[in-house]
């Protein structure tokens, strides 16, 4: 039997069989708190090294033709343009802003160059970190590794949390690092796909649930689950949706 890697309830069914790339391992949901997860999780060292080479597994998993971040930052250019036109109004112009998983800093570049942002980059791949230096003002490879007194106006992780093996423990340390008032903004891939979930495309599940993701949140209560049962956790946790197919079927952004 297995627990939720959550929230820990016992209410848990197995939802599918595979995880791609490896040879063993399984997807299941909760029934208390309604998030996806995996089992295994990778470990920390294992976590370590996949970001050190993220840029070649993008070109492996048919996403990026190279490991070059200009390729990075090509690919995403669209994506990122869209997200910042919808997300401009929750920044100030002049505020402060960190990304924490910033790849090849589209976003960050934007926020600087529309709204005059002074920018912070988190981000573990030290090819990206580098390339993206023109776009931020501090560059730091983990939140650890930033000093306690540098506090933002808002901390941003768009497609990290799914990547996070104890999210309540990282959101505790982006508090830390926000301002009086200060937000995080966060966008997830959902749980509720409409291809998993009213397709049940098994080839789709196969290459969608990867290990790098231990979870997968939906549009009902696990987000919230997280925020709810760490009190010092006072940051507002809200959902937006970039897929309308998969708002359709009730999926978080």
């Amino acid at each position: 039997m297995i627990n939720c890697k959550l929230c820990h309830s016992s209410d848990v069914i197995q939802i599918h069989d595979k995880l791609y790339s490896k040879d063993s391992g399984a997807v299941y949901r909760c029934g208390a708190c309604d998030v996806v997860f995996i089992d295994p999780f990778m470990s920390d060292e294992e976590s370590r090294l996949f970001y050190q080479n993220y840029n070649d597994y993008l070109v492996r998993r048919g996403v990026n033709v190279t490991a070059d971040p200009q390729e990075d930052y090509r690919v995403r250019g669209p994506s990122i343009q869209e997200r910042f036109e919808n997300l401009r109004g929750f920044f100030a112009k002049k505020s402060a802003v960190c990304e924490v998983g910033s790849a090849s800093g589209g976003f960050l570049e934007l926020l600087h160059k529309e709204l005059d942002i002074d920018t912070c980059a988190v981000e573990q791949n030290e090819v990206n970190l580098a390339f993206s230096s023109k776009f931020y003002k501090w560059g730091y490879n983990d939140i650890e590794g930033m000093p306690d007194d540098l506090k933002f106006d808002s901390i941003c992780a768009f497609h990290v949390l799914e990547h996070i093996n104890r999210p309540q423990d990282f959101l505790e340390n982006l508090r830390k690092h926000l301002k009086p008032n200060g937000q995080i903004v966060i966008e997830v891939p959902g749980a509720d796909d409409a291809l998993l979930s009213l397709y049940r495309s098994k080839p789709y599940a196969d290459w969608m649930y990867i290990p790098i993701h231990p979870f997968w949140y939906s549009a009902t209560a696990s987000i919230t689950d997280i925020k709810d049962n760490y009190n010092s956790l006072d940051a507002e946790l809200g959902e937006f949706n970039r897929n309308p197919q998969s708002a359709e079927e009730g999926a978080g952004g």
